[in-house]
């Protein structure tokens, strides 16, 4: 709807509307679990210690802690784990955000003529 010349501009109420759009820049966007990023979180406590891999598996080991899938850590498999979890996170921040449909909407204010009226 557009605006009648003979009616006042200041009797419109003006809408913005529209749809935003997010895209996943990754196909495959599984859910991290909780003790994913719980091991995630121990391996970079451990290395921000200037521990190497191989104490990592060590004190993973002999705390108790078990990979994902049940089974003692490898010196290589800590590695693996903090690399494979950082690309999944980078993965999972890019997003592509666009807006669509943007519509500017007149509504008149039919009050106005009332009041006007009386």
């Amino acid at each position: 709807m557009g605006i009648s010349p003979t009616k006042n501009p200041n009797d419109y109420k003006v809408f913005l509307s529209y749809k935003i759009k997010i895209q996943s820049g990754s196909l495959w966007n599984s859910p991290i679990s909780d003790y994913q990023m719980k091991v995630y979180r121990e391996i970079k406590k451990l290395r921000s210690e200037n521990l190497t891999y191989k104490q990592i598996r060590d004190n993973l080991n002999d705390r108790g802690w078990r990979t994902v899938r049940g089974k003692e850590f490898k010196d290589s498999g800590v590695h693996s784990s903090e690399w494979k979890m950082e690309r999944r996170m980078k993965l999972m921040e890019r997003y592509n955000c666009t807006i669509e449909d943007l519509q500017i909407e007149f509504d008149y204010d039919n009050e106005k003529d009332i009041d006007e009226e009386l």
